[in-house]
């Protein structure tokens, strides 16, 4: 997780700067580039910090139970 946070820093662009901030971070950890593209992509598949869970309103559910349960 501290390690997504770190790559999280350097940013999600493709450039020049990015890459070099990943690359430095690959380093220090000694991890492949596979390693450190499959940190990041579970880091945000499960929302690691910095990331926030995304909002999800539960109402329509709700909604939609009432309409059955009042049939």
């Amino acid at each position: 997780m501290r390690i997504f946070a770190q790559t999280s820093e350097c940013g999600a662009a493709a450039d020049a700067v990015s890459r070099a901030c990943k690359a430095r971070i690959r380093e220090r950890h000694r991890l492949s580039e596979t390693d450190l593209t499959r940190i990041e992509a579970e880091g945000a598949e499960r929302y690691w910090p910095p990331l926030e869970l995304p909002f999800m309103s539960l109402d329509p559910v709700i909604d939609r139970a009432r309409q059955l349960c009042s049939q």
